[in-house]
């Protein structure tokens, strides 16, 4: 028999050395294989050195330490290269190898002693009636023993789990015979799901290991080998540490016996013996309480409540009250609020595991049991500290607060961290009854009337939170406790789910930054502590949103959602974040719980895609995030099922696009998701114009306030929501201009102002006239925003040839002043100028001043000088009409401007008329030298085409107000149009018919003119027709007319012969 040496390190592990080449030869007959095995054990669990009661150093310590995990390195690598297949090592090592599964100590080689054992047991099929619990020489354990062993160890599923399961199936005829066909079945299937599935969590495993168990005790069906289970497993609890995966499978399997398990007595009598012998003081005997009474509920449900009952019933009772320092720590040290909040939890528990069947009917007593211990642990923490304040002030009256930090430090008292697990323990309770009560069958007719009084108490906790830190999980579990809640009966109203939500956004939002919360971390871990529980508040608020939505899946609890969650946007750059992510979690619950019907809108649809589009060009990259992906879930919800696979592949691509560095290429991903979505929106046979009203209001209203990133890509949206939807829009035509109207003015960013301009031009392709109608409708004067849209509307020339001829048309379907229309000086009546002919004329000169090129001009050159200028002689002695609230605009101008309309315009605007003459006049001056050297010929009437058009331009002068231009002969020869000029034609007959009808004809009458007069001042021929009576005056309706640039003078009325000859009416 091999002896450990001890203090000797170096012989030991030569020893090891020997032994490891033996056991891995082939053939080992002869050799004490079984001795050489246990010397390794023993060996595993030797200290390295004997100290012989000497103090060693830290340092000497470490190299012990050293020394000891490389001698049980080589132990546990001897048994991994055991060989089991050697002659000779069957019949050494079976069944006695199984006295080391067991124990404690050996615990870390379990790995390859059970991969050892399994080869063994499979090798040795033939013995099968293998009596566990005697060996010559050796003691082995027991079935129940190796039962609760490997099954425990099994519940960790690393590579020792999976030997420990394999192990258990090599010996199934040996546990029990009754589960032999089972455990041949079902083990290996367990294995290889396992095996399959890395992304099996351990709870779930746990789980299915505990039907697996439930499922063996049914079948073995016997009360006495299922008590000396549950023994077994009791005695093992010191194997596995407090925090380990195998003790907490451990208590659940000790509750799944006690279900289990037929005999009443036994079950009560454990049950009693947990509770009252726990130390509520250590967190490893208040799980052990709460998992085993939890899992004994599911076959024993009644006989649980009754012992919880009952041991709750007399907690007042424990207290020990022999003398002040025992009475102090057992009110503050925490053994009273650690039994309440055992007892809340374990309540919780018993519910969450109940059979469903019978669940509603006790639900509200535990749920008052609940209730019933947090109220006593909170009369308690009161009683608490007036008792402490009490006591101090008997012998310390003077300095009883400053004792108590330190009765606290000494006594190990915390009380806010009492508190905090007081509220933990509330807020999981009431998050498992509600998880239990919606799995049952009847729940939706089942009213919580608890409801009422928990949903304050959560709130409170809520509310209490600190808002610059994040150090407790209380948010995050009591707004998921709140989810929960709301999934329940009776349903909650309107105001009070936006109370709910309300409370929870005020305590999540106004956080700082992550970062910044993960810097009050002082380690790695407590900065990832944080970041885990701000992802876990995060997530609770969209299980809140989620319940919310399930319950009321309607727009209207959307729009109130919407509208709690729209204020934070603009808060801080985080509570932006929050904000959007807050919404991709309500959008993302909607989209699963709501379903529009066939040909109906989503109604937010409009107004949310507004809101949301310009964060996709936002600095942060998380937002641009939050922003597509709620875009993406806005655009399913509208077009559901119509959705193709290639709009989702484009909208995949945009939003991976969006997480660009390079600012184009956002831009350009933005405009790529814009085309997508847009596209959704008019899948449908109507479009919502309503809907493209909210649009474009929200989008302006994100141009003005949004930051510059945000701000373009608005424009950008807007402009693709008009190109592609624009032509049915004709319905809000008239309410979408107006929105531009309101909107230019508080826009100073010239490239959004281009937006806006370019936005109105686009609605002009789609609706002309609409937008004609619209713009005419703009009050006097005329401010730049509308004469900026009037010129976006002379860029394109294909648009400005048809508003000219408009505008043309609106100047000349004025009719004429009549001829006792003009006022005398005496006369007290004003006469007004119309105020649409005004407006077309200020539109003409806006509209000219931006064309492209000058085709418009010449193909509309005779029509446009011919209204312009009869539109200056109807307005002669004419006043401004002024709008009520808008006179004194005028007033400044009210002296200078009598008589001449277009004087109170202000700006540019103040010779709309004249200044739109001018680019007539200088293309009329180039048609006339055309016509001059005979490259253009018009046809008159008469026979005197030719004779016309010869005619060499004049050079005018109009007043008032007076400017000069030139006007060819053929250019005013347009016979569809009335006109009330005439030109002089020195090829025609002066008498009787002289004169040259533009109107349609050639009239020679000598009836009154009331025409503007106008003549060449190089002309002496006419000079001389129009001053009959001398002193170098033409006369004119009774007015003297000086030519050239004098002024328009008043004077007697007087009529002459040549009146008819010149100019006709």
């Amino acid at each position: 028999m091999f002896r450990p040496a001890f203090g000797l390190p170096q012989v030991r592990k030569a020893i090891l050395g020997f032994i490891k080449e033996l056991l891995r030869s082939s053939n080992v007959e002869g050799c004490a294989v079984w001795e050489m095995v246990v010397y390794v054990f023993e060996q595993f669990t030797v200290p390295a050195c004997q100290s012989q009661g000497k103090e060693l150093t830290s340092l000497q310590k470490e190299k012990e330490r050293e020394c000891e995990e490389a001698i049980q390195r080589i132990c546990i690598d001897i048994l991994e290269h055991l060989n089991t297949s050697a002659e000779g090592m069957r019949k050494a090592l079976w069944p006695k190898l199984l006295h080391f599964v067991v124990p404690a100590p050996y615990t870390p080689t379990l790995t390859p002693l059970c991969r050892c054992l399994k080869d063994l047991a499979t090798i040795r099929q033939d013995d099968e009636k293998l009596f566990l619990g005697s060996c010559r020489g050796v003691k082995l354990p027991s079935a129940q023993e190796l039962v609760a062993r490997l099954l425990v160890l099994a519940a960790n599923p690393n590579q020792r789990g999976n030997w420990a399961l394999q192990l258990l199936h090599a010996l199934r005829s040996n546990i029990h015979p009754a589960v032999r066909n089972l455990w041949g079945i079902q083990i290996p299937f367990l294995w290889e799901s396992i095996q399959g599935n890395a992304e099996t969590s351990s709870h779930e495993w746990g789980q299915t290991l505990l039907q697996f168990l439930r499922r063996s005790l049914e079948t073995i069906s016997d009360s006495l080998w299922t008590q000396n289970l549950s023994r077994e497993l009791e005695a093992q609890m010191t194997s596995y540490s407090s925090q380990s995966v195998e003790k907490s499978f451990l208590y659940k399997s000790l509750g799944t016996l006690l279900s289990s398990c037929e005999d009443v007595v036994f079950v009560r009598r454990r049950i009693q013996h947990y509770i009252e012998s726990a130390n509520y003081m250590e967190a490893p005997e208040r799980e052990k309480v709460v998992q085993i009474l939890s899992f004994s509920a599911i076959g024993h449900l009644d006989l649980t409540l009754a012992s919880l009952h009952e041991f709750g019933g007399g907690t007042h009772m424990k207290t020990k009250t022999s003398n002040i320092i025992n009475r102090f720590k057992d009110y503050t040290q925490g053994r009273r609020g650690h039994v309440h909040q055992t007892m809340l939890l374990t309540y919780g528990g018993v519910a969450l595991y109940a059979p469903k069947e019978l669940l509603l009917s006790s639900v509200d007593d535990i749920m008052n049991r609940i209730l019933l211990h947090y109220r006593k642990s909170c009369q308690a923490r009161t009683f608490e500290g007036q008792e402490l304040i009490l006591l101090l002030r008997t012998y310390h009256p003077r300095s009883s607060c400053s004792f108590l930090p330190l009765i606290s430090s000494v006594l190990g008292v915390n009380f806010a961290n009492k508190d905090l697990n007081l509220k933990l323990a509330l807020i999981q309770s009431t998050t498992d009854i509600c998880c239990a009560i919606r799995k049952t069958r009847n729940f939706q007719n089942f009213q919580f009337t608890c409801r009422k009084e928990l949903l304050p108490i959560l709130l409170n906790f809520i509310r209490e939170e600190p808002l610059d830190s994040l150090t407790t999980p209380v948010r995050g579990k009591a707004i998921t406790a709140i989810a929960f809640l709301c999934k329940l009966k009776p349903t909650l109203k309107v105001e009070e789910i936006r109370d709910l939500l309300d409370q929870s956004l005020k305590s999540l939002f106004p956080l700082p930054p992550l970062e910044k919360l993960k810097e009050k971390g002082e380690t790695e871990w407590a900065a990832a502590h944080i970041e885990a529980l701000y992802t876990d508040a995060m997530d609770a608020l969209g299980e809140l949103t989620k319940s919310i939505v399930e319950e009321h899946p309607t727009p209207e609890v959307m729009d109130e959602m919407f509208q709690l969650i729209d204020p934070w946007f603009t808060v801080t750059e985080c509570s932006e974040e929050r904000a959007l992510q807050a919404s991709f979690q309500a959008l993302a619950a909607f989209q699963d719980n709501f379903h529009l019907p066939e040909g109906e809108h989503f109604p937010q649809f409009g107004s949310r895609m507004a809101f949301l589009a310009p964060y996709t060009c936002d600095v942060s990259p998380r937002c641009r995030q939050w922003a597509a992906q709620c875009i993406t879930c806005l655009m399913r919800i509208e077009a559901q099922s119509r959705v193709t696979s290639w709009e989702e592949e484009e909208l995949l691509s945009a939003s991976k696009d969006l997480q660009s560095d390079v600012p184009s290429s956002r831009f350009k991903a933005s405009s790529r998701m814009a085309k997508v979505a847009v596209s959704a929106w008019v899948v449908s046979a109507h479009f919502p114009t309503d809907q493209a009203l909210d649009f474009i209001e929200v989008i302006l209203e994100d141009m003005v306030s949004g930051n510059e990133m945000c701000a373009t890509a608005a424009g950008h949206w807007l402009l693709t929501l008009l190109q592609d939807c624009g032509g049915a829009m004709k319905a809000q035509i008239s309410n979408i201009l107006d929105t531009f109207y309101s909107r230019l003015p508080t826009i100073k960013q010239e490239d959004l102002r281009q937006v806006l301009v370019d936005a109105v031009s686009i609605m002009a392709h789609y609706h002309l006239d609409a937008v004609f109608s619209s713009l005419l409708c703009r009050r006097l004067p005329m401010d730049s925003e509308t004469g900026e849209l009037w010129r976006s509307l002379g860029r394109d020339p294909s648009v400005a040839s048809l508003v000219l001829h408009e505008l043309a048309s609106k100047i000349q379907m004025q009719p004429s002043a009549p001829e006792n229309s003009l006022p005398s000086d005496t006369e007290e009546s004003v006469e007004f100028a119309d105020e649409e002919p005004l407006k077309a004329t200020c539109a003409i000169y806006e509209v000219i001043s931006t064309l492209p090129s000058k085709e418009v001009v010449h193909k509309l050159y005779p029509e446009l000088f011919c209204a312009l200028l009869g539109q200056a002689s109807r307005t002669l002695g004419q006043q401004m009409p002024v709008q009520e609230g808008r006179r004194k605009l005028f007033l400044r101008d009210q002296q200078v401007s009598e008589g001449n309309p277009y004087r109170y315009l202000s700006g540019r605007e103040g010779g709309a008329a004249q200044e739109a003459l001018h680019p007539l006049a200088k293309e009329g001056r180039k048609e006339g030298r055309k016509e001059g050297r005979g490259t253009t010929k018009m046809s008159y009437g008469g026979g005197r085409d030719q004779c016309y058009a010869s005619c060499p331009p004049s050079c005018v002068t109009i007043q008032p107000p007076p400017f000069t231009l030139t006007i060819p002969g053929p250019a005013l020869y347009c016979p569809d149009q009335p006109m009330n000029i005439q030109q002089y034609n020195p090829c025609a007959n002066v008498g009787g018919g002289g004169g040259m009808s533009i109107g349609g004809g050639y009239s020679g009458s000598g009836g009154p003119s009331e025409a503007l007069v106008a003549f060449g001042d190089d002309d002496e021929e006419l000079r001389r027709r129009w001053y009959p009576y001398g002193g170098g005056r033409p006369y004119y309706g009774g007015r003297p007319y000086y030519g050239g640039r004098g002024p328009w003078r008043r004077g007697p009325w007087r009529r002459g012969p040549w009146a008819g000859s010149c100019l006709e009416d």
